[in-house]
C-alpha cells in the first residue's frame, strides 16, 4: 500500500476487490461502505456488490465484488470508451434519488475547506445536479 500518495490501497483479487484504508480519522471506510451498500440498491448492476466489511479493524478494510472488464490503467483510453464510461456514470448519478443527493449535498457543504477531500467546484455541481432533480 502505498503510504504517501493515497488513504488506501486496493488488492484485486479474481472475485473481488479488497480496500485497505491506512487512514481512518476523517471516517473513509464508513463512507466507502455506505456508498457501496447505496450504490447496490440503486444501481446494483453497475457497481460492485458489496460483500464484507470489517470497519473497526486495523487497518479498516472493505470488500466488494469484481466487475467484469480489464483496467484501463496505462493504455490509451479510446473516445468510444471515453463515452461509455460518462455514459456509465451519468445512469449511476441519475440513480440515486433526489432526497440522497439532497443529504450529500449537505454533507459536501458541510467540509472543512482546510481538509477538503473533494475538488473545487463539487459542491456548486452537486447543487446544480440536484436543483435538476428537484426540477
Amino acid at each position: 500500500m502505498s503510504r504517501e500518495w493515497s488513504t488506501h490501497g486496493v488488492e484485486i483479487l479474481a472475485d473481488r476487490v479488497v480496500k485497505r484504508f491506512r487512514s481512518c480519522t476523517a471516517g473513509e471506510q464508513n463512507r466507502e461502505w455506505r456508498a457501496l451498500t447505496l450504490l447496490d440498491r440503486y444501481a446494483p448492476d453497475l457497481v460492485p456488490a458489496p460483500l464484507s466489511a470489517d470497519l473497526a479493524a486495523d487497518p479498516p478494510a472493505v470488500i466488494m465484488s469484481r466487475l467484469p472488464g480489464k483496467p484501463l490503467r496505462g493504455v490509451v483510453v479510446q473516445p468510444v470508451q471515453i463515452e461509455a464510461m460518462a455514459f456509465t456514470l451519468a445512469r449511476i448519478f441519475d440513480a440515486v434519488p433526489g432526497a440522497l443527493a439532497l443529504h450529500w449535498l449537505i454533507f459536501l457543504a458541510c467540509e472543512d475547506p482546510a481538509r477538503a477531500r473533494n475538488p473545487p467546484g463539487t459542491v456548486a455541481r452537486q447543487a446544480d445536479r440536484l436543483q435538476s432533480l428537484l426540477g
